[in-house]
């Protein structure tokens, strides 16, 4: 069902409130071309990427500023880290490149550009989990550093999302390539390496903030929460496994006579090893039965359970 005009009309002002701040960040940038305004880019990504995760429905703070205090500070922590990052694996190819233009320059840049992605392969879900996932936060009673326990704990639990289910292709690979334009782009638009000058620079500069932030902050955000959902999955059906199995174990158990001798257990074991019947022969186990008993000497398998 369409959602009513009043409904849309609110949703667009909290839009346009929600950026405001960012979008004001940029445009004062505009006005300085110095590398330093680099951390003015990076904090207005920041304050974008609160926008957009309460704007999906992510409200875990009571006020818009308080989230962008907690859990935005943490994201520019993590951006500004791999923003430096692909500097260093940039700056090379850059100068290279813009000294003589060469295909050896071009194709070094090209590798660069693709370890900076792959480099992502296990972290990335870091990025966004401090807005969508609240276990990420230590207790109000908790000692030591919030803002640093909020790092550690995002970063382990990305490298367990990553490590248990096959995420990249699929999930971290959009999410790379989201933050790489957001870190070449506020590099490119700081000024550093010269690429962007001139009159190309205003309009490059909007097109940053009014499309390529929102969006590659909305591919962040949406691959980390399907990342989420898909581990909740593999826990129910894990679970789900689990008490299956304890039930047949326990239906295999029951099956066996109370009154069931010595001898009719080790039997049982010996069969049930040899069929494989895995929830039969730990029944007999659990009733008595020798797990190193043999078969007798008539019989042609000699071999022992």
């Amino acid at each position: 069902m369409p959602k009513p005009a009043v409904t849309r009309r609110s949703s667009l002002y909290a839009a346009f409130r929600h950026f405001l701040p960012a979008w004001l960040l940029f445009a004062a940038t505009a006005l300085v071309d110095h590398p330093l305004s680099l951390v003015v880019l990076l904090i207005a990504d920041a304050i974008a990427m609160t926008a957009v995760c309460r704007l999906v429905g992510f409200e875990m703070e009571a006020t818009f500023l308080r989230s962008v205090a907690r859990r935005g500070l943490a994201y520019f922590v993590l951006l500004t880290l791999y923003t430096a990052f692909v500097a260093v694996l940039l700056v090379g190819p850059t100068w290279w490149l813009s000294r003589d233009g060469a295909l050896p320059a071009a194709l070094l840049l090209s590798g660069a550009l693709a370890v900076a992605v792959l480099a992502l392969w296990r972290v990335w879900p870091a990025f966004a989990l401090p807005f969508v996932w609240d276990d990420a936060y230590p207790r109000d009673d908790e000692r030591g550093s919030w803002l640093t326990s909020a790092l550690r704990r995002s970063l382990a639990f990305a490298a367990h999302l990553t490590r248990e289910h096959d995420l990249f292709f699929g999930y971290g690979l959009p999410a790379g390539f989201a933050l790489l334009l957001l870190a070449t782009g506020a590099l490119a638009l700081a000024g550093i390496g010269d690429v962007l000058v001139g009159d190309v620079r205003p309009i490059a500069l909007a097109a940053y903030a009014l499309l390529v932030v929102p969006a590659a902050h909305l591919v962040l955000a949406r691959r980390c929460l399907r990342a989420l959902l898909a581990d909740a999955r593999a826990a129910r059906r894990a679970a789900a496994d689990a008490a299956v199995a304890e039930k047949a174990a326990q239906e295999t158990a029951a099956a066996l006579p109370p009154g069931i001798g010595r001898a009719e257990l080790d039997a049982t074991l010996l069969n049930a090893a040899r069929s494989a019947q895995t929830s039969l022969a730990l029944a007999a186990l659990e009733r008595g039965a020798d797990p190193n008993v043999r078969p007798e000497s008539g019989q042609r398998d000699q071999r022992s359970a």
